[in-house]
């Protein structure tokens, strides 16, 4: 689970590139499908960029499920503290 601190409209999966521990450039999509068997269908959807300690992330649209509160919980005071 991930908060979502932006939405890159600028850069889809195949453009956006980064460098690998080895030095080597890979993209997005590139790096989803052969870590995770995930193709992605849009080259030029916008990505969900999340924070993960000092890293920031970027995620296909594709591959993201929105999440929230339930509503037993929202409803419940000592919960939501």
């Amino acid at each position: 689970t991930y908060i979502v601190n932006d939405v890159n409209f600028e850069e889809g999966p195949g453009k956006k590139s980064f460098e690998l521990k080895n030095g080597d450039k890979m993209s997005v999509a590139e790096y989803f499908y052969k870590t995770y068997k995930l193709k992605v269908c849009d080259h030029n959807q916008p990505m969900v960029v999340i924070g993960q300690g000092t890293k920031t992330i970027n995620i296909p649209a594709e591959f993201c499920l929105r999440d929230g509160v339930p509503d037993s919980v929202r409803n419940c005071g000592k919960s939501m503290r």
